[in-house]
């Protein structure tokens, strides 16, 4: 109902379905923040702006946007989060922690992963998850140092959990591709947390997890993707970056398009465009990722963009907001 009503503007209906929620599906960050919106656009700013203050977190997508509604941008502050606490976990002297860095480093990403996963089960407390994050970011492991860190929860961790390997690469894609560094980063981070060897049950390769079938069409296609090795990090780079550009310049300049196009293919969202296209207006971005048929791919391009404004904070060194990064573009 809340989303056949945002597509409608009809802002009653939002208010209603979200009352008619039990108690526990009420408390979803994405249905208290559309039910704050409702309440801004009938002027009930005061209890609006109450519920935004309670959402804001630049670590998750809702809390972004509630973060731009209040007009306050992202700030990473040198001295944020507080250094953090020494605590005696080491994993590589742990048989689990040990097990699943070696086999991150043989290239058995997905075993390392569910190793991992148990042996962080069995730590105890964010400052024990901390270090195990850490250690894992200094084996460069770091598909194994997100995860870790993902789940602390309110960012504390969000040094390790942005960390950015394969910088000067990425740069380089980014430049040649004229893509936002910021953007190619919280995409990389999202396809394969930065596991250069890992790929899909459906044969994606690499840290942008290109189809060979799509890196066959660019290295023909696209002149400067003629020589790039599917196989390599800077070749992978290459593929994926100049797909991503042809998406975002399809789509008129959206980053948030241009991300639904790359996890669902450019086929997707021309459809729900052509089917559906919400109107001009600051909500139009967010009412259609929240209209988005897909689940896997809603949750997706919300976590990009959310991963691109943390990034273009950390590279950028100065205030940064979800706005850009949420609007449709010109569509083709």
């Amino acid at each position: 109902m809340v989303r056949t009503a945002l597509r409608n503007g009809d802002w009653n209906m939002v208010e209603q379905a979200t009352r008619q929620m039990g108690a526990v599906q009420r408390q979803q960050r994405q249905w208290q923040f559309w039910s704050a919106i409702a309440q801004l656009q009938h002027g009930q700013t005061q209890a609006a702006y109450a519920a935004l203050a309670a959402l804001e977190s630049p670590w998750t997508y809702y809390g972004q946007l509630a973060m731009a509604t209040l007009n306050k941008p992202l700030i990473l502050k040198s001295g944020d989060p507080p250094a953090p606490i020494e605590v005696s976990v080491t994993p590589v002297n742990n048989a689990p922690g040990r097990t699943a860095i070696t086999l991150y480093h043989l290239g058995l990403y997905f075993d390392a992963l569910a190793e991992w996963d148990q042996f962080l089960k069995g730590l105890n407390g964010p400052a024990e998850i901390e270090a195990a994050a850490r250690t894992a970011f200094q084996h460069e492991a770091w598909l194994l140092g997100i995860h870790a860190s993902s789940l602390i929860r309110s960012g504390k961790d969000w040094r390790q959990g942005y960390v950015l390997p394969y910088a000067q690469e990425i740069s380089a894609a980014a430049a040649q591709t004229g893509l936002r560094r910021a953007f190619l980063a919280g995409l990389i981070r999202q396809e394969s947390g930065f596991a250069f060897g890992i790929h899909s049950d459906v044969g994606a390769q690499g840290l942008m997890q290109v189809m060979p079938a799509t890196a066959r069409w660019l290295q023909t296609h696209v002149a400067g993707a003629a020589t790039a090795d599917l196989h390599s990090i800077d070749g992978n780079l290459t593929l994926g970056s100049h797909y991503l550009s042809l998406q975002q310049q399809h789509f008129g300049g959206s980053e948030l398009l241009a991300a639904a196009a790359y996890n669902a293919g450019p086929g997707a969202p021309q459809r729900w465009l052509g089917r559906w296209t919400p109107p001009p207006g600051p909500w139009a971005g967010p009412i259609f990722t929240a209209n988005i048929p897909f689940r896997q791919t809603r949750h997706y391009v919300q976590s990009v963009l959310t991963n691109t404004v943390v990034y273009a904070a950390i590279l950028d060194r100065k205030p940064q907001t979800i706005w850009p990064e949420w609007r449709l573009g010109t569509n083709p």
